[in-house]
């Protein structure tokens, strides 16, 4: 090595030493810059909870800083603060909203500070960085084990064991039982919480120190990150299907299932009943009889099977009995001898609205809440709504004027094309049937269409759609404006006090549907509809003040919208009754209704109604 080659070496070896000295001597002194506070995460979402983060800087001599968050490439998303005057040892506070320079929310991520020190004349990222969060914890509840009964307690509900997946570290676990089946939203009936670590629970199953009622019931957890983001196991709306794990809890005291078709006269009935392993007591009678048919005993729950009576068709309720529990349940018998008039049983409705949890989520399975629900199953709400107030009352009428119908129900209708044959006299719809198959809506309106006399005894009937499985009621449509046949019908409303009474509006006399009634007074509820085809004979709520100014005026009264109506559908009727109060009146004999619920059936056998003396109640 030549000598200049040689004083070059030398002087890059000392420099390169006194450089290392020099960054040993910096690295034992005071950091530049050093971020003294700042969250580990923070969630920008706008729920009140760790919305902004709150940083705070410190620098050992006084200078002016420039404070910028940074994401993960170093690129710049907000500028916080512009020549800050920072005194040595004391800190800066800044905080960052979550949002960009150009005032949208920055994306999920790392990101970190950097300062620039103008003094200095340099700047510097510190560490460690923070992160943007929005994505609230996804935890999971599973009652009980895979046995299919772990989720169920009862008659007196016990403890429920549950153990939730995706706790937060170091964090309590919120705990809520919610009551599902009582309203459309959720009611909260106990609150606790699981510690920090714990993952498995139990619900005493109770509800204000007593044991909790019947129903169906959902835990839900709730869990915070450390953003300070909340999720709950059960979203606020849930939709059918979309609640993770298995949370329900189903508390059972007494529940029995029907036949889904109606049984022939004689032949034997086939019914399940969960009495929760209880010895229970039965009796079979005709709806609007005193005495039983048949009664008997139990050991214990599983199959029932009973025969049913000869003779006329009608409809028998089962009523099962297991200590203080009581339950009751419908059974539709059709006679071995024909009849011209057609009855039908809104079956899908009845197993359709029933709230029972079948599927373990903790809300009950129901075509309102958009289904699946499956048939036929055990009722949890006993007996059916509109059995006692609507059906019942009506074929308590038919029998009682010694009228022969045959009895079947959609479900067992729309399996079968032969019960709509033009032979048949008169169909009669003993609602409401709110769902039914779209096919069986088209054959309706054609059966009507061909000649057929049909007559609708339920408010919002024949408006939604739903698909009938073997086992299970699908893809529930919402209510349209139109039934049916055509008729726009009007929202349900309440008369206002002192209103009068429904009075004819429309009267072809040779219909026959008005023979004898003169108005119909005392109905608060109405359901009113505007047929499509012709109005051959109405009765409404009409108004007294345009009443009398039109009759003062000599000009015709104003079109009212009909409640009850006959009208022309094709080249056969429909008799429409708007009235949710109908079955009531009817069972309390009042005469006005008693005739034209007389008349309705006449018509429907092909007959000429008259006038007809009725008991009052």
């Amino acid at each position: 090595m030549s000598l200049p080659a040689r004083a070059v070496f030398v002087l890059l070896m000392g420099a390169t030493f006194a450089a290392f000295f020099v960054a040993q001597r910096l690295k034992g002194g005071p950091p530049v810059a050093q971020l003294t506070y700042a969250a580990r995460a923070f969630s920008p979402d706008g729920d009140g909870r760790k919305d902004v983060l709150a940083l705070a800087v410190r620098v050992p001599a006084d200078d002016d800083l420039t404070l910028t968050v940074i994401d993960r490439a170093g690129d710049r998303v907000r500028r916080l603060a512009t020549g800050v005057t920072a005194q040595g040892g004391k800190p800066v506070r800044a905080e960052w909203d979550g949002r960009t320079d150009a005032g949208a929310r920055a994306p999920d991520g790392r990101y970190r500070l950097r300062v620039g020190l103008r003094s200095a004349g340099r700047a510097l990222t510190l560490v460690p960085g923070f992160r943007v969060d929005t994505v609230p914890p996804a935890p999971t509840v599973l009652v009980g084990g895979d046995g299919d009964r772990d989720w169920i307690t009862g008659p007196v509900a016990g403890r429920v064991e549950f153990r939730v997946r995706r706790t937060a570290r170091g964090r309590a676990t919120a705990i809520r039982v919610l009551r599902t089946d009582t309203r459309d939203e959720p009611v909260p009936v106990a609150l606790f919480e699981l510690p920090a670590g714990v993952r498995t629970g139990a619900w005493d199953g109770h509800v204000q120190d007593a044991p909790a009622p019947s129903g169906a019931y959902v835990i839900e957890a709730a869990v915070r990150d450390a953003a300070g983001n909340v999720g709950r196991s059960v979203s606020a709306r849930p939709r059918p299907g979309g609640v993770r794990g298995l949370p329900g809890v189903s508390v059972r005291t007494l529940l029995a299932r029907p036949p889904a078709d109606p049984v022939r006269a004689g032949r034997r009935a086939r019914f399940a009943v969960d009495s929760r392993g209880r010895p229970y007591r039965w009796t079979l009678r005709r709806v609007g009889a005193s005495r039983p048919v048949r009664r008997g005993s139990r050991a214990g729950g599983g199959e029932l099977i009973v025969r049913t009576p000869g003779g006329a068709s009608g409809l028998y309720l089962l009523e099962v009995q297991a200590g203080r529990d009581r339950t009751a349940v419908p059974l539709a018998v059709q006679a071995t001898r024909g009849a011209p008039l057609l009855v039908v049983l809104p079956a899908i409705t009845w197993f359709g609205a029933d709230p029972l949890d079948d599927d373990r989520d903790g809300f009950p399975n129901t075509l309102a809440r958009g289904g699946p629900a499956s048939w036929p199953r055990l009722l949890a709400g006993g007996l059916p709504a509109g059995v006692a107030t609507q059906v019942a009352p009506l074929l308590v009428f038919l029998d009682r004027q010694g009228i022969r119908y045959d009895l079947t129900t959609d479900l067992a209708l729309a399996a079968t094309r032969s019960a709509l044959s033009p032979e048949r006299r008169g169909v009669l719809l003993a609602g409401p049937l709110r769902w039914v198959p779209t096919d069986l809506a088209k054959r309706l309106r054609r059966y009507s269409a061909d000649g057929g006399r049909m007559a609708v005894l339920g408010t919002d009937t024949l408006r939604r759609g739903v698909d009938v499985a073997s086992t299970r009621l699908l893809r529930p449509t919402q209510p349209t404006e139109t039934d049916a046949f055509g008729t726009r019908v009007r929202p349900l409303r309440r008369l206002p006090a002192g209103a009068g009474a429904l009075q004819p509006v429309a009267d072809e006399g040779a219909t026959g549907l008005l023979t004898g009634v003169q108005d119909l007074p005392g109905f608060g509820l109405v359901e009113e509809g505007r047929p499509a085809g012709r109005v051959l004979a109405a009765l409404a709520q009409v108004d007294a003040a345009a009443q009398a100014e039109a009759e003062a005026a000599g000009t015709p009264l104003p079109p009212s919208v009909p409640a009850v109506s006959l009208s022309r559908v094709g080249r056969g009727t429909v008799v429409r009754i708007g009235l949710p109060e109908w079955g009531e009146r009817l069972a309390a004999r009042e005469p006005q209704v008693q005739q034209l619920t007389r008349n309705v059936a006449d018509l429907l056998r092909g007959l000429r109604p008259r006038i007809r003396s009725f008991p009052e109640g």
